[in-house]
Parts: C-alpha cells; sequence; structure tokens
C-alpha cells in the first residue's frame, strides 16, 4: 500500500499538506540488473525516483519523514452550496487541517464539507453557509454511514479520523472506477464553474465526486510538481461506466494543464503529458539508466510514455 501510494503521488488533503510521496526521505531500490542501491534527498536523481510509476526499479525500503502521533477532531458540515466554494475557494479550503467537499453535482449545487481538525485548531460554528451535520453521514448519501470514520468533533488518534472509512469496512462503495484530476489551486473556481456546467453529461454515472486540496512538492511525477493543486476526484459507476464521458471532461481541463492521477482511469495521452510534467523528457533518461532494456515497463507505462521507455 505505501509503495502504490507513493509511486503515483496519492495523497491525503489540506493546503498545506503534501502528497504521501513528499514524505519520502530516503529509498532503497533494485535496478533491473538486480543490484541495490540507497539514495536520499542529497542526491539529484531523488525527486525522479520517488513518484517513480513502477518504472524506477524494485522498491525494497523507504525512509519517511514522521511526527508523533496526534489526534484529530472530525466535523461535517451539511449543504454547503458549491457556488460558495466557487466564490470562497481558498479560505473555506483552508478552515481546517484537512478539507474534503463531497458533492454529486446535481440541480441543488450543494455539498458536504468534511473537515478534519487538530488539537489546537477552533471549530467554527458554521462555515460560509454549511452547518454542522447532526447525524452521522456517509460520503456517498445512499450509503449506510457505518463505515465512516467518528463525527461530530469526538477526539481520536489521525489514524482513525484521517480516512473517511474505518480501516475493518470496505471503503466508499468498493466495486467502482475512479478517476481525479489535478488543476493549479488559482484555477480550481472556474473548474468548479465549468464542472457544474457540464455535470448533466455525468451525474448518471457518478457514485460522488470529491474536491480536495494538496500543496506543492518537488517531485519531477508528482501530480502536484511545483503547485500547490486543487484536486477533482470523481467516483464512477461501474456497471455504466463511459469512457467518453471522462474524455470529455478531460477535454474541458485541457485549458487549464490538468495532471491526471497515474492510478486511476484518464485518457492522456504521452504528448499530453509532456506538455504539463516539465520534466518528462528528465524522467524518461532516468528510467532508462536505471532500466536499460525496459524490463520494468507494460503495455500501460509504454502508451504513456509512447514506447519511449524501450527505444
Amino acid at each position: 500500500s505505501l509503495a502504490g501510494s507513493v509511486a503515483t503521488a496519492t495523497h491525503g488533503s489540506g493546503v498545506s499538506n503534501q502528497n504521501l510521496a513528499s514524505q519520502v526521505a530516503a529509498i532503497e531500490y533494485v535496478d533491473a540488473r538486480g543490484n541495490s542501491h540507497t539514495i536520499d534527498e542529497s542526491d539529484s536523481r531523488f525527486h525522479g525516483l520517488v513518484v517513480g510509476l513502477g518504472l524506477t526499479g524494485v522498491v525494497t525500503h523507504y525512509w519517511l519523514h514522521i511526527e508523533p502521533t496526534f489526534d484529530i477532531r472530525q466535523v461535517i458540515f451539511e449543504n454547503l452550496s458549491d457556488f460558495e466554494l466557487e466564490k470562497s475557494f481558498d479560505q473555506i479550503m483552508a478552515s481546517a487541517y484537512s478539507v474534503s467537499f463531497f458533492t454529486d453535482w446535481t440541480e441543488t449545487h450543494r455539498g458536504n464539507l468534511w473537515c478534519k481538525f487538530r488539537a489546537h485548531e477552533e471549530i467554527p460554528e458554521k462555515i460560509a453557509d454549511a452547518q454542522p451535520a447532526t447525524s452521522k453521514l456517509h460520503p456517498i448519501p445512499t450509503i449506510d454511514p457505518a463505515a465512516a470514520t467518528e463525527q461530530f468533533g469526538e477526539n481520536g488518534p489521525w489514524l482513525d479520523r484521517l480516512p473517511h472509512f474505518k480501516l475493518d469496512f470496505t471503503p466508499s462503495v468498493g466495486d467502482e472506477i475512479q478517476s481525479e484530476f489535478f488543476v493549479n489551486r488559482t484555477d480550481a473556481p472556474a473548474v468548479i464553474s465549468v464542472l457544474r456546467k457540464l455535470s448533466p453529461r455525468f451525474r448518471h454515472m457518478l457514485w460522488i465526486s470529491e474536491v480536495r486540496t494538496v500543496a506543492a512538492d518537488s517531485l519531477w511525477m508528482s501530480t502536484a510538481f511545483h503547485r500547490d493543486s486543487a484536486a477533482f476526484h470523481f467516483t464512477w459507476k461501474k456497471f455504466n461506466f463511459d469512457p467518453a464521458v471522462v474524455q470529455e471532461i478531460e477535454l474541458h481541463l485541457r485549458e487549464f494543464n490538468y495532471r491526471p492521477h497515474w492510478g486511476k482511469v484518464f485518457y492522456a495521452d504521452a504528448s499530453y503529458l509532456k506538455r504539463v510534467y516539465p520534466n518528462f523528457e528528465k524522467f524518461i533518461a532516468l528510467t532508462k539508466e536505471i532500466d536499460t532494456s525496459g524490463k520494468f515497463g507494460n503495455v500501460f507505462t509504454d502508451t504513456l510514455f509512447a514506447s519511449k521507455l524501450n527505444a
């Protein structure tokens, strides 16, 4: 789980929080010739290796930046207007240590704001036009909330509050397809407006959508490379999934130089990815150095990098 999350730049949420990959301090990996290497942040290749997409060797150890355990209080604020979110995006998304906005993009134009507060943070009486929930909620309104982590400001350790779902329950609906697209945080209000207009095209196959933020980092293939980002996540119904709908969303997000989550469904090609990742060619060169024969590649990664990995 850790290696997959790091290799694809998977993340949590918070205007000051970077993704999990940015917490890596050193990495041990085995190259295609079977040789073991350990490098840390002092090595210039480090920033290309960490989010490696499985192409920069077999990871055997990570060393992580960590802190002592801390407590979190979770409060959900109901019925936040997406117009309010569009108008005051930075202010609303900075209202707690970690903030996620869940919406189904229906005509009500409302969703729920899931806020995770650290002990020193004050819990507000309301956020914009949203009030604290009085009953336990699941991110997807039609699903039993028993799987959701404790709410109502009940104090608890971070590992029991930062996830939306309890560790011993199935997260979300389980059998689903996901997509997620990252844009510059300054573009988030404009993207909300675009998705609001586009929503009649995708509501029918949507379980739920989540909007969150991720702080910038310096990892070459990270979705938050050198820009504070807003993430627009979609949980799709597998039984009526239509690739054309996702392609249409991506087409509309091109003007914002979106970056797709590497581990979720997207249709961007190599020429587009090269445009939005400044170190695209450097990453390819690094993978060739580690894996001269293309041993770690596969059909998916060859497609992403237009077979340059095996050239």
